[in-house]
């Protein structure tokens, strides 16, 4: 796909528009020098969450398919490419649009992990985030997030 620059020399910053979150989870992804994704290791996963398997301090599977008793986690939606990483991370995606791979970016990642790059985990710990994918979850949204004044959350 031409509209991919492979010529980035900055990191990346990917955020899914369905999310919201503490400003204090982005502010921990953007002081993490290496290529990162933000994980909540909470235990109550189902088959809908892009799961993450932790190996060693790094991510070593990413999938809505990885059984739910391997996995360590969810990603957040929240991940940072370094920009020593960039032109994996794009080559990555270029491969699955030129072999019409339809499938979420984050096969791209498992792809640029089987290559060997190192994925950093960063967790939500005691922070607040929400995926929003219904009415029911924006309503849950907007009772836990009451508590929190605006120049905390980041809604995009």
């Amino acid at each position: 796909m031409g509209l991919i620059n492979t010529n980035l020399k900055k990191d990346i910053i990917i955020v899914n528009g369905d999310v919201i979150f503490e400003t204090n989870i982005l502010m921990k992804l953007i002081n993490e020098k290496r290529t990162s994704m933000v994980i909540d290791k909470r235990g109550d996963l189902d088959d809908e969450d892009m799961k993450v398997k932790i190996v060693e301090g790094c991510i070593k599977k990413i999938g809505k398919n990885l059984p739910i008793q391997d996995s360590d986690g969810e990603y957040t939606g929240l991940l940072k490419i370094n920009k020593k990483d960039v032109v994996q991370f794009l080559d990555s995606l270029n491969s699955m649009m030129t072999n019409n791979v339809e499938d979420w970016y984050e096969r791209g990642l498992q792809f640029m992990i089987d290559k060997g790059i190192k994925i950093i985990p960063i967790y939500t710990q005691n922070n607040m985030w929400k995926e929003i994918d219904n009415k029911e979850d924006l309503k849950h949204a907007r009772e836990i997030f009451k508590v929190l004044s605006r120049k905390n959350l980041v809604i995009l």
